[in-house]
């Protein structure tokens, strides 16, 4: 849905910028009460000489598609991220540092974004990557539910073609076993969003998950509607 504003505009921008962040919490120009309308907020946080710098989100609410958080790793950028759900966690390089942009538009705020920041000598250990590893197999003809996650967002990597967001994700997979044209009817038992991305063919799941998270492979098929059902449409798929 647009939004239409007539409105006068108060542009103010704040900068913080900081170094060798250790053991503290980071957190939008807000603090503990809401972010201001019409803010552009830059922070840079880097890692002592010899040592990471991970940060976690602890909490994340801002208006969706709005008031955005890009962050930029190194080379990498990461996001836009908006809405509830968190951004995935952020290992930097020994040295490294991690630039944080966050804008807000001219009407509606939120409680913003809190985040610990953490360092070592040592690279942590990632996150368990949700999703492709872990994909479960589904194959039906008479209908079935399948639970999506709560609380998360996709993991970094894959090219997730249409979809502009990915929270709460589930992944699942399909083997063929007649070849043709295939619809999958999606309805969320919740009345709300649903969104999908579909990948293929592959000859294994290892080859799958390998493919997607190589971020060159394009979804044979993607919905990113507002409505609550979708139709996955699989056009002349093979046996396998």
């Amino acid at each position: 849905m647009g939004r239409f504003l007539t409105i006068a505009f108060l542009f103010f921008v704040l900068t913080k910028t900081s170094y060798s962040q250790c053991n503290t919490t980071i957190t939008d120009p807000g603090g503990n009460g809401n972010y201001a309308n019409n803010t552009t907020f830059n922070a840079t946080y880097c890692a002592p000489a010899g040592q990471y710098l991970t940060i976690n989100f602890t909490m994340f609410n801002t208006e969706s598609f709005f008031d955005q958080l890009t962050i930029t790793n190194g080379s990498t950028v990461l996001g836009p991220y908006s809405g509830t759900t968190l951004p995935p966690q952020i290992i930097t390089s020994q040295g490294g540092c991690v630039t944080f942009n966050f804008t807000s538009d001219g009407s509606i705020t939120y409680a913003g974004w809190t985040a610990s920041v953490s360092c070592s000598s040592t690279p942590p250990p990632p996150p368990p990557t949700p999703g492709c590893g872990s994909a479960q197999p589904f194959c039906t003809s008479t209908g079935v539910t399948f639970p999506a996650s709560i609380n998360s967002t996709a993991p970094v990597g894959p090219n997730y073609g249409c979809l502009f967001s990915q929270p709460n994700p589930a992944w699942y997979f399909l083997n063929i076993a007649t070849p043709g044209n295939i619809n999958i009817n999606l309805s969320n038992s919740a009345n709300v969003d649903i969104d999908f991305a579909a990948w293929g063919p592959f000859s294994s799941q290892a080859a799958m998950c390998a493919a997607i998270f190589s971020g060159t492979l394009n979804p044979l098929s993607c919905s990113f509607s507002s409505s609550a059902t979708e139709t996955v449409v699989l056009p002349s798929t093979q046996v396998g």
